[in-house]
């Protein structure tokens, strides 16, 4: 514990280390830039500071596939659940439920002592139905 004091003692920067500059010091560094806001800029449609009705056009394509391509990835998304779903009947079910208790007791008696259990559980089943009726209607 000493030896843990004594490294942060000698690594521990002095308070001179850490000089301030004020604003006036500060601006006779080199890179020094003063700063431009741009507030009047538009921000939402960019594009149209270009002034360009081309490229406006352009804009208004994109939004509009950007959206049937949004709604073409979430049909594809929704189908493939539903075949996901569709074919799990045919493999097994596996489930986990893993779990750590820690637990301590404690004694009345003197002097009081305790003692801390740990308790580790990995229950799981598996299940698999065989659908004999369906497979023998189907050939």
């Amino acid at each position: 514990m000493q030896l843990r004091a004594k490294v942060c003692e000698t690594v521990r920067p002095t308070p001179a280390a850490f000089k301030e500059l004020t604003p006036e010091q500060s601006k006779e560094m080199d890179g020094w830039k003063t700063a431009e806001p741009k507030d009047d800029m538009i921000r939402g449609q960019w594009w149209e500071m270009f002034h360009e009705p081309e490229l406006n056009a352009f804009e208004g394509q994109v939004v509009v596939s950007n959206q049937t391509v949004a709604a073409a990835l979430a049909n594809f998304l929704a189908a493939r659940a539903v075949v996901k779903q569709a074919r799990s009947q045919y493999f097994p079910t596996v489930s986990a439920n893993p779990s750590v208790t820690r637990s301590r007791q404690s004694s009345q008696s003197s002097p009081p002592t305790s003692s801390t259990f740990t308790e580790y559980s990995l229950p799981f089943d598996a299940s698999w139905e065989l659908d004999f009726w369906v497979a023998s209607a189907t050939q």
